[in-house]
């Protein structure tokens, strides 16, 4: 399990910060440089549980990567029970 983590997905660095409410809810903070403009935007799971991108109107190689980026954050939370992670909680990103 990773607070923190830097992946290239697409030849783009992507900066992904897990983060940790005080109602248990965990998600995650992306930020990825696309033309010289950082974008960030925040992803969690749905109660259907598929990760779900929560900012409208993002450049379309998010909607492209957005597969891998889930496929990336549910293997970030599978080691959460193999290593008894306890989540650090936090009101700023």
């Amino acid at each position: 399990m990773k607070d923190y983590f830097i992946v290239t997905l697409n030849d783009r660095p992507i900066e992904v910060r897990r983060v940790s409410s005080s109602n248990l809810a965990t998600w995650y903070r992306i930020l990825v440089t696309i033309d010289k403009k950082k974008v960030d935007f925040d992803m969690s799971k749905s109660s259907g549980g598929l990760w779900k991108i929560h900012t409208p109107r993002l450049p379309s190689i998010i909607y492209i990567i957005g597969n891998d980026l889930s496929d990336l954050l549910e293997e970030n939370e599978k080691t959460e029970v193999s290593l008894n992670y306890q989540p650090k909680f936090c009101l700023d990103i």
